[in-house]
């Protein structure tokens, strides 16, 4: 099951950004929604670790989120998933 990114444990920014990093290491079909949803977090660490992880994984399936991550106000949210893998 995927980690929520609303759990109390998860209350702070550092520990969303690192789940979501985490996340890169067991990376499957499963974690793609939680990472999803982690994009919309209001600190920019944990969308860009979500972004990163997420362009790693290269699953189309993320592809019209990751587009919305281009009119982030954060450059290195913008840039973390298009240097990733093939995209």
């Amino acid at each position: 099951m995927a980690a929520r990114f609303t759990q109390p444990s998860l209350n702070s920014p550092s520990m969303r950004g690192i789940t979501a990093v985490a996340l890169r290491k067991i990376a499957n079909e499963a974690t793609v929604p939680a990472l999803v949803q982690a994009l919309k977090d209001k600190d920019s660490a944990v969308r860009k670790g979500a972004a990163y992880v997420l362009g790693d994984i290269g699953n189309e399936a993320a592809v019209p989120a990751l587009l919305q991550t281009l009119s982030d106000e954060d450059s290195a949210v913008r840039s973390s998933w298009g240097v990733r893998k093939n995209w």
